[in-house]
């Protein structure tokens, strides 16, 4: 467990961009989105430990962008004026970057599908441990044409073909990461624990991305039951956890440690069998949470036998109200920001913004 926790801290500013910029970023772009499940959910093997789920275009819907820009504040009319400013300079400088602007939903990547962020562990001990996104792509050509003009411009990534996908690897002045996509869904993986370009690392990730794009049904995380219970009930923001496609090996180090630390005497398949959901929904002026836990049948004797409570899960659900319009949440959380900034005098100055919101708050 000390090596996860090891890993976990491993994880860097870039990898937090790369994840912003590849699994949310591209989604905020357009304010006409609609959700559905995703062809990203292939991509995620059994040996998963950790999901999240970000089903970015409900939350959007919910956000009714169209809405928020019809408010007469000053910084909406700003803001627009800036946007079209940004236009009309892209197109002297590229006619690929204005069609961008001018139609931020056609990137190749399926604004309509669902993202995941989650990591797969492959060997601890060697450092070879994976954090991914995926997600949908409605038109290969077109992201391929952007991911294209962007390596001629930046030169900070090498575009290759293989079999069945393409690949966009990082070039070796940065941490080693990769974007890969084919017809109808895409990948971002990178190594938290590659600090490094040598030959071997680079094949590691190399021979992941591969292994990620060939996944048999029986190899791929939707055959375990409870990940595909969790799915079933997702939300706007939900995530899920799970040792049942670890490696027994690694598992058996775990029981041990367990058993050392605190007295429990439990088996590989008790630990297997249970899993962690974690629920957030954006409702009409109010946020709910929901989180659970669900013990295998050898925890919950364990259980029963330490504490004289029966039970196969532990669980609470809170819901926070505080608006009464009739509005979702989001939108109103976003609609409150704008007139609270439009009050202190917009972005424009942002000394004298701070200064009105002190004098506010």
């Amino acid at each position: 467990m000390e090596k996860i926790k090891e890993i976990l801290s491993k994880l860097t500013l870039k990898h937090y961009i790369g994840i912003a910029v590849v699994g949310i970023g591209v989604y905020f772009l357009t304010g006409i989105l609609f959700s559905s499940s995703s062809k990203g959910i292939e991509l995620i093997p059994r040996n998963t430990v950790a999901v999240g789920v970000v089903s970015v275009g409900d939350m959007i819907d919910k956000a009714d962008i169209q809405d928020l820009l019809k408010l007469d504040l000053d910084i909406i009319e700003d803001l627009l004026d800036t946007y079209e400013d940004a236009i009309e300079e892209s197109e002297d400088e590229s006619d690929l970057a204005a069609s961008i602007l001018e139609d931020p939903e056609n990137i190749g990547i399926d604004i309509n599908q669902d993202i995941f962020i989650y990591a797969v562990i492959e060997d601890i001990e060697k450092g070879e441990s994976y954090l991914c996104v995926s997600g949908g792509v409605d038109d290969n050509d077109r992201l391929l044409d952007i991911l294209e003009e962007i390596e001629d411009l930046s030169g900070g990534f090498k575009i290759d073909e293989e079999d069945n996908y393409h690949i966009a690897l990082t070039q070796g002045s940065r941490e080693v990461m990769a974007f890969a996509w084919n017809d109808d869904k895409f990948l971002f993986i990178s190594n938290p624990e590659n600090y490094s370009w040598s030959k071997k690392e680079i094949k590691n990730l190399e021979n992941e991305v591969e292994r990620l794009f060939s996944l048999k049904s029986k190899e791929k995380l939707t055959s375990i039951n409870s990940f595909g219970d969790f799915y079933d009930n997702k939300t706007d923001l939900c995530a899920w956890a799970s040792a049942e496609g670890m490696d027994e090996d690694l598992l058996d180090d775990i029981v041990d440690e367990i058993d050392d630390e605190i007295g429990f005497d439990l088996e590989v398949e008790d630990l297997q069998e249970c899993s962690a959901s974690l629920y957030y929904n954006f409702g009409d002026g109010n946020v709910s949470v929901k989180a659970a836990l669900y013990a295998s049948d050898g925890v919950q004797e364990l259980i029963e036998e330490k504490t004289n409570i029966s039970t196969s899960e532990f669980s609470y659900e809170l819901t926070m109200k505080f608006d009464d319009s009739g509005d979702n949440t989001i939108h109103v959380i976003l609609r409150s920001l704008l007139t609270i900034i439009d009050e202190a005098g917009g972005v424009g100055n942002m000394e004298r913004m701070m200064y009105n919101l002190d004098r506010m708050f």
